[in-house]
């Protein structure tokens, strides 16, 4: 640990960031030098300075522990924006985000946590409130960068409704090393757009201090949320699988957070009503949504009253009424879903699904009387009980009155478990069903399963059942759809390119001081690295084009010394020609020695061989 016993360390103010912290230090110090305070702080230079997640925390471990009083991850937690952009993540997540902001891996934690990749950003500038500035001058003699202020969809001040205003001040500084304290005088409207229309200072306060209160989570505490629970909180406010649902929760949040305020936080919102994401909650994601808009779906919910068919049932889990489970009649059951008997519309049914794979649909009404239960699924559990009772020697009637089922019932049972092993101690009967199968499939391979499957359904059913795996690795592949026209006319597409590739090329070669001619800075002009990349197969003209054009090292190392031979005085040293040519002594050899004696020979009436190679290509 680093022991700085005689350095100033200033005291943070209640929801400061740790980047007006060290503007603060430094503003005190009266240190103006960027490069400066870095030494001073964290005993280098290269350091970059993040106003949301600052890295290499670690390295301050004598200002947090001597000073302050709190332990490094403690500090990652108080005084930067990690609560919020890790507030829905695991537990594994959010130990990776603190371990990186500790250690000098926090330059890949805002690609890790999704940040520079999600479609709502950080803002570009540090914002301020007026009144928070003269409250904090007023106190504490000074004021500072409060972290609320710069969360993405915080718009107004959750202590005072005051709108935000943007500071001159950039969140990504372009110095890279600079810290730069809050001033009075700073809290000026840079955006010079014009004024943004009017929104619900209200419902927009309501977001600050709901996602102020996330800024408040311990390292050890989770959000009692996450994007399961909202899909089912949804769905008890009548945004189920219902048709026409999603459309319906859709313009029901564009009416709840009005468009003049989804202008300003929600990018996806264009004003016609359409949000992608709004309507994908119900999909199975594979990314997590974020932050600011798991937000807005919890406001949104929270305002939302459960539908009176949701309320017939109360509040989960249900009872499970599966006699033959160890936990009958205990409130285990956490599925249920809701809809309406077909022949009777005013009855609401419910559809309870255990995981012991009991399953069971009950009216509002019935809840609480002796009724038989509607009982789609009875689960492994009495299958795996008949059979058990039928291997004794129970008859099927007896097993009947034991499981408390029909006769036949008990028979589909006892059925059911003797097809689970089609083929038990009978090898000769599996190798004639495969040996089957594999004719079928080379009699008809210009067909899919779905076509074979049909000329021997039995055959189909007995491996499906019993040897499933192997009817998978010996059945016809899913063919891709081939397009009948191409989307791109590659011969088309070859003849254009190989002409701006030889462009291209030229500008390169006229470049002072001279550039090395490679794919890279081919792509680079063109725009269309992606295209070379991805497609330069596709390109056979422009790939031999620029096999031939592109330069070695050592080829390059020869052009830039008849670029400096021509240009120099004459006479001229070898050693002073090597160092305008920039070829360091490591790189002299034979070839560029002979290079020079063959430049000395000729002369310089000569004109550079600049633009041969190019020629020579066409």
């Amino acid at each position: 640990m680093i022991r700085k016993a005689g350095l100033y360390s200033p005291k943070p103010y209640p929801d400061e960031l740790l980047y007006s912290v060290l503007a603060r230090f430094a503003r005190h110090l009266g240190v103006h030098s960027a490069k400066k305070v870095l030494e001073l702080l964290f005993e280098t230079k290269t350091l970059v300075a993040t106003a949301d997640l600052q890295g290499r925390l670690v390295r301050l471990a004598w200002m947090f522990e001597e000073r302050w009083g709190v332990t490094v991850e403690d500090a990652a937690w108080q005084y930067t924006l990690l609560p919020f952009y890790t507030a829905y993540r695991s537990n594994e997540d959010r130990k990776h985000a603190v371990a990186a902001l500790v250690s000098d891996h926090a330059h890949s934690l805002h690609v890790y946590l999704g940040i520079n990749a999600g479609r709502i950003a950080v803002p570009e500038t540090l914002r301020t409130c007026p009144d928070c500035v003269r409250a904090d001058v007023r106190q504490f003699g000074e004021t500072y960068w409060h972290r609320v202020h710069q969360l993405p969809g915080v718009i107004v001040c959750p202590k005072h409704g005051t709108e935000l205003i943007k500071t001159c001040v950039p969140m990504r500084p372009r110095g890279r090393h600079e810290y730069v304290a809050a001033l009075p005088e700073q809290g000026l409207e840079v955006s010079g757009a014009g004024k943004p229309p009017e929104f619900d200072r209200e419902m927009a306060c309501r977001i600050a201090k709901y996602c102020q209160s996330i800024l408040e989570i311990g390292p050890s505490e989770l959000p009692n949320s996450s994007q399961a629970m909202l899909v089912k909180q949804l769905a008890r406010r009548g945004y189920g699988v219902r048709h026409g649902s999603l459309k319906r929760l859709e313009r029901d949040f564009v009416d709840y957070y009005g468009e003049s305020l989804l202008l300003r936080i929600e990018p996806d919102y264009m004003g016609d009503r359409k949000i992608a994401w709004v309507r994908k909650i119900r999909h199975k994601r594979r990314r997590l949504l974020n932050p600011l808009r798991h937000v807005l779906l919890e406001l949104f919910v929270e305002n939302r009253e459960v539908t009176v068919e949701h309320k017939a049932f109360g509040e989960g889990p249900w009872p499970c009424k599966n006699w033959l489970a160890d936990h009958f009649r205990k409130t285990v059951v956490e599925k249920m879903e809701i809809f309406r008997d077909k022949r009777h519309p005013e009855r609401v049914l419910g559809r309870f699904r255990c995981s012991c794979g009991f399953v069971y649909s009950q009216s509002s009404k019935d809840q609480d009387s002796d009724k038989p239960l509607d009982i789609i699924e009875f689960g492994p559990l009495f299958i795996k009980e008949a059979a058990d009772l039928w291997s004794r020697g129970y008859k099927v009637g007896a097993i009947a009155r034991t499981l408390d089922v029909d006769w036949k019932t008990a028979q589909r049972f006892i059925r059911l478990e003797q097809q689970g092993d089609d083929y038990a101690g009978n090898s000769v009967q599996l190798s004639s069903d495969r040996t089957q199968w594999r004719e079928l499939v080379q009699m008809n391979s210009d067909f899919g399963v779905k076509w074979i499957r049909k000329l021997a359904p039995a055959l189909y059913a007995r491996l499906y059942r019993s040897d499933r795996a192997w009817l998978q690795e010996n059945s016809p592949r899913r063919s891709k759809p081939v397009a009948t026209k191409p989307r791109v006319d590659w011969m088309e597409r070859d003849c254009s390119v190989y002409k701006e590739v030889s462009c291209a090329v030229e500008h390169i070669l006229a470049v002072r001081p001279p550039k090395r001619v490679t794919i890279n800075s081919i792509a680079g002009r063109l725009g269309c690295r992606a295209l070379f990349q991805k497609h330069l197969r596709d390109l056979p003209g422009t790939n031999a084009l620029l096999q031939r054009v592109c330069e070695s090292p050592q080829c390059f190392r020869l052009r830039r010394l008849r670029i400096a031979y021509h240009q120099s005085p004459h006479p001229v040293s070898r050693s002073k020609l090597l160092r305008k040519a920039n070829i360091r002594a490591a790189y002299v050899d034979e070839e560029v020695l002979e290079e020079i004696r063959r430049l000395e020979t000729q002369g310089r009436d000569e004109i550079p061989d600049h633009y041969e190679r190019i020629v020579a290509a066409r």
